[in-house]
């Protein structure tokens, strides 16, 4: 019963507030009257660093071909060093991104950047994001290390619950068995997803489709103008 909530149910909670929350964001008055930032002020934000877009970039992008792939040990054997050469990039990759978190954090602690967006980094959102991410990190490396990549469970196990996931038919049996950490690692991205549209990078979110929803309706509001002076 626990796992069909935590495995089951929470990841379609998440999704469903990853997209409900900047809709309510957009339909309210006060977001309406908000001031867009700029792109100045996005890209101070939440680019960070060069070493934080890289190591988090090589880590999804790792996670997506592990998605991708159906047969990640056969493309081994065209890999120099094999799966240990592939472990020890993911180590670094994983460094890398855990380095990149710790400057991300420096970064957006500064006075000028919790001034730049009203949602404040030192909102309980936000730390508990951020909180998250490391966790997801920190699982991350540990599953490295002593579960080498889930090169013998990830095709048969993660791999088919994410699908189950998207086909709205959680195969959760696939998942129950798992050692702690890799349960830690899914169950904290689950959470990060439901958290983010409550943080400052939710901003990300709402920005353009506040955008478009201001400038429809300043549309409209200039031909329903220009229909009463010609009338």
């Amino acid at each position: 019963m626990r796992n069909d909530l935590l495995f089951g149910l929470c990841p379609y909670l998440a999704a469903g507030l990853l997209l409900a929350v900047p809709l309510l964001r957009i339909a309210s008055p006060e977001a309406r009257r908000r001031p867009l930032p700029t792109w100045r002020d996005l890209r101070s934000l939440y680019l960070g660093s060069l070493t934080w877009r890289l190591g988090i970039g090589l880590v999804l992008l790792g996670h997506v071909l592990g998605f991708v792939l159906p047969n990640q040990s056969a493309l081994w054997r065209f890999l120099a060093g094999g799966p240990l050469a592939l472990q020890a990039g993911a180590f670094g990759m994983g460094f890398l991104a855990l380095a990149g978190w710790a400057s991300l954090v420096r970064e957006r602690c500064r006075p000028e950047r919790l001034r730049a967006v009203p949602t404040r980094l030192g909102s309980l959102a936000d730390t508990l994001f951020l909180t998250l991410l490391v966790l997801g990190i920190g699982t991350g490396i540990v599953m490295t290390f002593a579960y080498h990549l889930g090169s013998a469970w990830y095709a048969v196990t993660v791999s088919p619950y994410l699908r189950s996931l998207l086909e709205l038919r959680p195969d959760v049996a696939r998942v129950a068995e798992l050692p702690p950490v890799v349960k830690l690692h899914l169950l904290s991205t689950t959470a990060m997803v439901a958290v983010l549209p409550f943080t400052a990078l939710g901003l990300v979110l709402t920005w353009p489709l506040l955008a478009f929803s201001r400038a429809t309706a300043g549309l409209a509001d200039r031909r329903q103008r220009r229909a009463r002076a010609e009338s």
